[in-house]
């Protein structure tokens, strides 16, 4: 991070499974949940700001034909959200693995959180944040539709969807890639 930088946003990105032991373990004070379109959303702790999300795991973008997929209804959603945050907030990301959507949605909302504070949405923005990405989640691999409709709605001219085009990541079916 360069001195002058904002910071980061301090987020989790994790699995519903470590859901509810993360948000009490970092007393978190804002979550994201993203489940899949008819299925319940995690419950929060009382206090807890929170941002329900319903998109399929789907690397295609709803083009208005594909309900379910990420749209820019998603990306609106976190990008209005993250107005909200201040400096110190602390934020829970999770998906059904804690992988994709929610590392997708987390590298998001750190890039528009330090914009939010004056930051130049430039590469080394971009390199900062997915940087920070990979040293809390080292397992990410950020959906594809999100990242690419993020980058679009954040002005990163490809940026960030090229940060993700060199990411080299081999599924190896076992239990975590699930």
């Amino acid at each position: 991070m360069r001195p002058s930088d904002p910071f980061p946003l301090d987020y989790r990105a994790t699995s519903l499974q470590l859901f509810y032991a993360t948000q009490s373990a970092v007393l978190a004070t804002h979550s994201i949940s993203i489940a899949d379109p008819g299925t319940d959303h995690a419950k929060t702790k009382p206090g807890i700001h929170r941002l329900d999300l319903a998109m399929h795991d789907l690397d295609r973008p709803d083009d208005g034909s594909l309900p379910g997929h990420p749209s820019t209804r998603h990306i609106d959603a976190i990008l209005d959200y993250v107005r909200s945050f201040a400096c110190d907030d602390r934020v829970v990301i999770h998906c059904m693995a804690g992988r994709r959507r929610s590392t997708a949605t987390a590298v998001i909302a750190d890039i528009a959180h330090r914009i939010n504070q004056g930051a130049r949405p430039d590469a080394a923005l971009v390199d900062a944040a997915w940087a920070d990405l990979l040293r809390k989640n080292p397992d990410a691999d950020p959906n594809r539709a999100l990242i690419a409709l993020g980058d679009d709605a954040l002005g990163l001219g490809g940026l960030l969807v090229k940060k993700r085009r060199n990411m080299v990541r081999y599924i190896d079916l076992t239990t975590a890639d699930y």
